[in-house]
């Protein structure tokens, strides 16, 4: 396997981009389903989904969330999204830390995945 790396963006440097962060607090859903089809893609096809200038917010993932949101518990979805990114991407970690961190900084961590995949992308 590959080596092991750390994160390319730090879990409390969501600030830096404010609009990524404002979208992952209000609408989590719309980071969450957006991250999710990405991070889907390049594990079947090995090709990143650029969006062509459409606004596809609504995916299966994001009505997913918005449905389990309703029961406070959508932190799991990002707990399970979370390894799946860091193995993808050989970043080190581990399930434990992973649902820490999506149980108490759901937020930070929802825009730190969404900055690892576009970043991957580009």
């Amino acid at each position: 396997g590959r080596e092991e790396r750390e994160w390319s963006h730090g879990l409390c440097e969501c600030l830096e981009e404010p609009g990524r962060c404002i979208v992952g607090c209000c609408c989590p859903c719309i980071i969450y389903g957006k991250t999710a089809r990405r991070l889907t893609a390049l594990e079947e096809t090995g090709e990143p989904t650029v969006e062509r200038g459409e606004l596809r917010c609504c995916s299966a993932g994001c009505v997913a969330y918005c449905l389990i949101q309703l029961t406070g518990c959508s932190w799991i979805l990002d707990c399970l999204l979370r390894p799946r990114l860091r193995a993808h991407y050989s970043i080190s970690g581990s399930l434990c830390g992973d649902c820490m961190i999506t149980a108490f900084c759901a937020s930070c961590a929802r825009v730190q995945m969404a900055r690892e995949v576009s970043g991957e992308e580009e």
